[in-house]
Parts: C-alpha cells; sequence; structure tokens
C-alpha cells in the first residue's frame, strides 16, 4: 500500500512540472483573506496522502510571539523578528519610528504558516517515522501599493522554540525546487493546498487548480474505511469480526465523536503482545517470537533496555520483510504488532486518518 502512496506521489511531481502556471498567490491568499473573515486563528482537517492532522494557523505578528522566547533570541518585540525575516526574503521591514508607532497602535502583520506530516522520503525511512513540513506564507507588494505577491520559507523542524525555527527556515521558490525532497514536499503543497481551500468550502476548487480530479481530497470516516483499515492490519480476521469491529469504531469516532484515548486495542487488533514500558530483551524476544510464530533472535549490545531496543528488534525483522508498530495506550505500556513492511506506512497513514494512534516503533 505503501508503494502506491509512493508511486501517486511520483506521479504528482511529474503531473506538476507541466502544471507550474497555477495561480499559488491567488488561492493562499484566498485561504489567508477566509481565516481573516471568519476570524479562526487555526483549522485542522485530515486529508489523503499525509499523516495526522493538517494545520493552518494565521499568525499575528507581533501579538502571536512568546515573550520568553522574544527574550531568549535577543530581541524586545515581535517587529524586530519580523524585520529579520523580511531581510531574509526581500521584503522592506519597519524603521525604528515606525517600529515605535507600531507598537503604539497595536499594529500586526499577518503570515500564514502551513503544516503536514508525510511518510519518510527514500534513504530516511530507518530514521523516522514521519516527516514534519512547515511551510510559511509572507504576504508582499511587488511593483504595487497592493498586495500582490509573496515569499515562503520552509523548514523540517519541531519549532520547539518557534522565533528560533522560523529565523533557521530556508526561502524556497515553489516553481523550482532544488532536491528532489523538495520537489517532493512541494507537490504535496499542492494538494495541502487543495485540500484547505475545499474544508473552507471554496465551491469549485477546479477554480484554483484546474489540472486535478474531482476526488475529494478530505478524509470520510465510514465503516467501510474502517473495515478496509482492519482487513490489512488483521489479514487472518474473517469478514463477519471485522465488519463488527469497524461498526464499533465508527460509532465510536463518527456517532460518539470520541478521540482514541489507548482503549481500542480489542476492536482494532487480533494479534497484538502488551508490554510494560520498561521490559528487557528477553521480555520482547519472547513477545515478538508470540507474533510472528516462529524462532527470533537479534543482536544487540549489553545492558540495552526498552526502547533503546528498538533500533535492533527492526533491524532484525527487517530482515523477514515485517516491521514493528506499537498502538498508544497513553499509558505505561505498549501494545506492538508485526506487520508486513509494504503494509506499515500505510497502515501508519490510515490509522492517523482515522483517529487512531497506530504509529511505527522508531
Amino acid at each position: 500500500m505503501f508503494k502506491h502512496l509512493k508511486q501517486w506521489i511520483y506521479t504528482l511531481c511529474h503531473a506538476l512540472k507541466k502544471t507550474r502556471t497555477m495561480p499559488y498567490f491567488e488561492r493562499l491568499h484566498w485561504i489567508y483573506e477566509h481565516l481573516l473573515e471568519h476570524n479562526p486563528s487555526q483549522i485542522d482537517f485530515r486529508m489523503r496522502g499525509v499523516l495526522d492532522d493538517v494545520a493552518v494557523n494565521r499568525y499575528s505578528i507581533p501579538f502571536s510571539f512568546d515573550a520568553d522566547e522574544l527574550k531568549a533570541n535577543g530581541f524586545t518585540n515581535g517587529y524586530e523578528v519580523m524585520n529579520r525575516i523580511y531581510e531574509k526574503i526581500r521584503i522592506a521591514g519597519l524603521t525604528d519610528l515606525a517600529i515605535r508607532e507600531a507598537i503604539e497602535q497595536e499594529l500586526s502583520y499577518d503570515f500564514l504558516h502551513l503544516q503536514f506530516n508525510t511518510p519518510p522520503l527514500s534513504g530516511q525511512e530507518n530514521d523516522v517515522r514521519s516527516v514534519t513540513h512547515h511551510f510559511m506564507v509572507f504576504f508582499c507588494c511587488t511593483d504595487s501599493e497592493d498586495i500582490n505577491d509573496f515569499r515562503v520559507l520552509y523548514a523540517q523542524d519541531h519549532f520547539f522554540d518557534y522565533i528560533a525555527s522560523l529565523l533557521k527556515a530556508t526561502e524556497v521558490n515553489l516553481d523550482k525546487p532544488e532536491t528532489l525532497e523538495q520537489e517532493t514536499a512541494f507537490a504535496l503543497f499542492e494538494k495541502v493546498q487543495q485540500a484547505t481551500c475545499e474544508f473552507l468550502g471554496l465551491e469549485n476548487t477546479a477554480t484554483f487548480f484546474p489540472n486535478t480530479s474531482e476526488e475529494s481530497l478530505l478524509v470520510e470516516k465510514t465503516v467501510e474505511a474502517y473495515f478496509e483499515f482492519l482487513k490489512e492490519l488483521n489479514p487472518l480476521l474473517d469478514e463477519k469480526q471485522l465488519q463488527k469491529m469497524a461498526k464499533k469504531l465508527y460509532t465510536y469516532f463518527v456517532k460518539q465523536q470520541e478521540m482514541d484515548t489507548g482503549n481500542l486495542i480489542e476492536w482494532i487488533s487480533s494479534n497484538y503482545w502488551m508490554s510494560d514500558w520498561k521490559f528487557d530483551a528477553e521480555d520482547i524476544h519472547d513477545g515478538i517470537e508470540s507474533l510472528i510464530h516462529e524462532d527470533f533472535q537479534m543482536n544487540y549490545p549489553p545492558e540495552t533496555y526498552s526502547h533503546d531496543l528498538f533500533p535492533f528488534i527492526q533491524t532484525e525483522l527487517r530482515l523477514r520483510n515485517v516491521c514493528l508498530m506499537n498502538y498508544n495506550s497513553w499509558a505505561d505500556h505498549y501494545y506492538f504488532m508485526v506487520v508486513d513492511n509494504d503494509k506499515a506506512h500505510y497502515l501508519q497513514e490510515q490509522s492517523g486518518l482515522l483517529g487512531i494512534d497506530l504509529k511505527i516503533v522508531v
């Protein structure tokens, strides 16, 4: 399944090479104006092709910056941060006098921050379970008194210190990706913009995305969607049992509007091993043998325990074309499962779309 996702991304990248005249500014500014008019500072939604929630934020400088972060990064106010960013992306900043007036009048300068997660790109599979992409969009004027242009900063970062991460981000040209990694990220960014417009209620997405299909990018949680997910995760269960489990998940997530709190394991998997958060090699050895029904041995350094064993476990399992996953209990224990390698990223993506916290162990 993950191979299909990779093929979809590959096809998307090459299709977009031929359609780079798409109205970037118009659709990004439409998103911004819609958020401004209807006043949400953030929206979150699930879409196909990415992991977990897409987050779209409308931030306002200086009010969105944390005072402690400003001080830690050597700034006295948010306008100084803005000037540093504007200098980096070739936008005229504020003079000292203009900053004083902006402080007195409490003026704000907005930008968009779109964030989404994807499966690891080629070469990253053994290091991370997902990659977080950040696109920060700053609007500006080019040869005009009206806003008619924009600049984009891009980063793969955790943004624990928002200001520091923002300043480290790299300016990019969406028309000219410099690496294969950027080409993949920019292609998915196109889809994230389309899904955002769809989520916000744009009646005719073809206005901004003329070369895309009419199929919705947003995810609809249905009994059938849960059934298909469960069938991939539990290939030995009969359809009658899978249907019962799917209906329970649908009722829980859709009808009751509940969140996953780690209590759904019996509705998700028939073949799992529960472990305390602290375990040794012998414990995990016995647990994995119970899941794969064959002898399991691995090489690991002495005095290695618990999560530090994960890389050595995955190395051995990879030789068998399988992968260790964990359903998050949100408590002090694991629910481990072993799945086929070629299904692992699909299951991680699909579980996130359906509200289930199932992740590849790293």
